[in-house]
């Protein structure tokens, strides 16, 4: 929303209202750690390609769990247009795999070390072929 900042129309005020209502009806609610289950890291990571009406770039963004609490998500538009949703995928795996690499190297030092490797779950098939050749 803060994209809109500096030329708001009534759609995204709007917008902005709704989110601030619900953050008031969720305001309470908590994330919840298991301890019976595997401090094993878990992320999800995903693109949407060139869907930014006015550049035509794309928006990627990921998620990682831990016992099936979340630890960390991110969301960011790409600095560059991609050329193929592949190549839009594969830019949101580069930014999730630099952020594995920070939260083992974090895990690491509070004495919580990943013990296997970490999962991280992509839905493009393309983009999980040219990651297996690095």
């Amino acid at each position: 929303m803060s994209y809109f900042a500096a030329n708001p129309i009534k759609a995204y005020c709007n917008a902005i209202k709704h989110a601030m209502a619900y953050i008031k009806k969720t305001i309470n609610y908590r994330i919840t750690y298991h301890h019976r289950v595997s401090l094993q890291l878990v992320g999800f990571v995903n693109s949407d390609y060139a869907n930014d009406k006015d550049t035509q770039r794309s928006t990627n963004g990921h998620i990682f769990f831990v016992r099936e609490g979340l630890v960390s998500w991110s969301t960011k538009r790409q600095e560059m247009v991609a050329m193929s949703m592949t190549e839009a995928e594969y830019v949101a795996v580069l930014r999730a795999v630099q952020q594995v690499m920070w939260l083992s190297f974090f895990f690491d030092k509070v004495s919580l070390s990943q013990k296997k490797l970490i999962t991280l779950f992509i839905n493009n098939n393309s983009a999980i072929e040219i990651t297996k050749m690095y």
